[in-house]
């Protein structure tokens, strides 16, 4: 007899015909001596051999529901127990193994709205799970991803769904607000609708929404909270990058922050958006800390955020495109004049109803969102902004229309945003990686004195380019930059070199002065340089002073410009002819 077929002989004696699937505990796989398991409830839980070899430890995975257990593996003949926990463990133990090694790092999902790999859509409420337009018991696997059992929330009323005109009468309140521009309800009322679908597109848009005191941001803030009710964490006023990752991990709803002030790029506000940044496309922002027990801890978020504040924190141009920005004006009277409590409490209970219209809209939005996003590329916009404005602007169509527009309605829609996406287009240009470099190295200040005044770096390029100041040129040399003419590099005829200004990749006065940047500092000024058009390496290390040589960037002087009266620089002499094939 073989070892193989001895060993299937002793497991029938021992276990029997136990089916795994008949099982009301899912069985994920093992690792390091520990169980992993989706409990009877939908809870994913790990357990040690200890756990398991203990009854209570079986029981409490069970959840307390012994049926399946004793039916399965009855009491022995001695009769203790309600079932026979010494065969029960050995299984258990046995479905773990056969499930396989236990990935830490395997998605699980907790509460919210999400979509499957194929573009179905998933609603996670707790304690039940929306797929395939039913409920599930939580626990729920698809695609490979747990939908585990968590704190129940609020579910979507697919009973109570409203009409589009019933929508627009509901929100009416939100555009009776005084907006800066007149797409700003628009805007708000198109993130808010996207803001349902959370984790269920691919791209979701963030919200700034800034005024002064007294332009009714709070209140606002609450309307947009209660209008998205279970679909929404409730509103922040204080909080850190650390308690959203603790607090949020692995759900798929909306964050609201009021009071997001910036005051200064060290706080914390700058740590929240670089997770918002993350948040804004495919699985979101995925953080990896270490913990006292020396197993890694991952935190995942994924959603739409909204951030209200009198001084927002400044967007870098990547954040630009990921966040909508609406700017208030003071109240009206007429908005003064709002039973907010009223309106609060219509909200609120409305809410259920149009999670449910925006879950039944899904197939919707993604053609209007895919129509709205050709148009604008048509337009002019990066594939970025189209994703920013497409989003609202589906989101606003799904919710407040029946139908799905198309053609000269896409058109038409776009040309009532394109004075928004054409400031946009031209708040971005020039305002790019290298360019912010850039515009830090121009206005550093150096050892160079005029009047009683340090000089920038670059008026002392102005100076070494458009007067031929020799002073000019030394200065700059003592902070790893030089005036050279230099060929490009396809260029073979020897006839076409052109003045540049080069910046060495390496020089201690260059460091001290990205110092602190956290994006250029340590050389890493070069990377973002090179990202100009026209800029290239040199073909060789250049030198800047005594025995100092580095390779370097080179960068065309047209990207300084001449802002001063140079003749009056000249003392009325003008300026002079500059000899392009002289080396400084």
């Amino acid at each position: 007899m073989s070892e193989q077929t001895r060993d299937s002989g002793i497991h029938q004696a021992v276990f029997g015909r136990r089916e795994a699937d008949e099982c009301p505990v899912r069985f994920l796989g093992h690792r390091n001596g520990l169980y992993h398991f989706v409990t009877r409830a939908g809870e994913k839980r790990m357990l040690s051999a200890r756990d398991l070899g203990s009854l209570s430890g079986v029981v409490s995975l069970f959840d307390g529901g012994l049926g399946w257990l004793a039916e399965t593996f009855p009491p022995d003949a001695s009769g203790k127990g309600p079932f026979n926990h010494s065969i029960a463990f050995a299984w258990l133990i046995e479905q773990c193994v056969a499930a396989g090694i236990w990935d830490d790092a395997a998605p699980l999902r907790s509460i919210g709205t999400w979509s499957t790999s194929t573009g179905e859509i998933v609603v996670h409420c707790g304690d039940a799970v929306w797929y395939r337009d039913a409920w599930h018991p939580s626990g729920l696997k698809i695609d490979g991803t747990i939908y585990a059992a968590a704190p129940r929330i609020g579910r979507p009323d697919f009973d109570a769904i409203p009409t589009a005109a019933e929508a627009a009468d509901i929100l009416a309140p939100i555009a009776r607000w005084s907006y800066r521009d007149c797409l700003g309800a628009d805007r708000v009322l198109g993130w808010m609708a996207a803001a349902f679908l959370a984790a269920a597109p691919g791209w979701r848009d963030h919200a700034i929404i800034q005024g002064r005191h007294g332009c009714g941001k709070s209140t606002l803030t609450a309307l947009v909270n209660a209008a998205l009710g279970a679909a929404s964490d409730r509103v922040q006023t204080d909080t850190s990058a650390a308690g959203l990752r603790q607090a949020l991990t692995e759900e798929a709803r909306a964050i609201m922050v009021d009071e997001a002030e910036g005051r200064g790029q060290g706080d914390g506000m700058v740590k929240i958006l670089d997770i918002l940044r993350h948040m804004s496309s495919g699985a979101g922002s995925s953080t990896r800390r270490g913990s006292s027990g020396g197993k890694a801890v991952e935190f995942r978020l994924v959603g739409a955020a909204w951030l209200a504040a009198i001084l927002p924190p400044t967007l870098t141009p990547e954040d630009r495109s990921r966040f909508v920005v609406v700017d208030l004006a003071p109240l009206s009277a007429d908005t003064e004049l709002l039973d907010v409590e009223r309106v609060l409490a219509r909200m609120s209970a409305a809410s259920a109803g149009l999670w449910a219209r925006m879950i039944m809209g899904w197939p919707r939005f993604r053609d209007s969102l895919a129509l709205y996003r050709a148009e604008l590329v048509r337009q002019g916009c990066s594939f970025r902004q189209a994703d920013l404005v497409g989003t609202w602007a589906a989101g606003r169509d799904t919710l407040m229309r029946d139908d799905l527009a198309e053609g000269s309605a896409v058109e038409a829609a776009v040309d009532q945003v394109l004075p928004y996406v054409r400031d946009m287009i031209d708040v971005d240009k020039g305002d790019g990686e290298g360019e912010r470099c850039l515009n830090h190295l121009l206005t550093s200040s150096v050892d160079a004195w005029a009047g009683g005044v340090r000089k920038t770096i670059g008026s002392l390029l102005q100076e070494a380019i458009h007067l031929d100041s020799h002073d000019a040129r030394m200065a700059l040399r003592q902070v790893g930059i030089r005036m050279l003419t230099e060929l490009p590099p396809k260029e073979k005829n020897e006839a076409n070199v052109v003045r540049v200004f080069v910046v060495a990749n390496k020089h201690a006065a260059l460091d001290r002065i990205f110092a602190g940047t956290r994006r250029w500092e340590g050389g890493a000024w070069k990377t973002a340089l090179e990202m100009i058009d026209g800029t290239f390496v040199t073909r060789n290390a250049v030198r800047f002073t005594g025995s100092s040589q580095a390779r370097a960037i080179a960068l065309p002087v047209t990207l300084i410009g001449k802002d001063f009266d140079a003749e009056e620089q000249r003392d009325g002499e003008g300026i002079p002819d500059i000899d392009v094939t002289s080396q400084v």
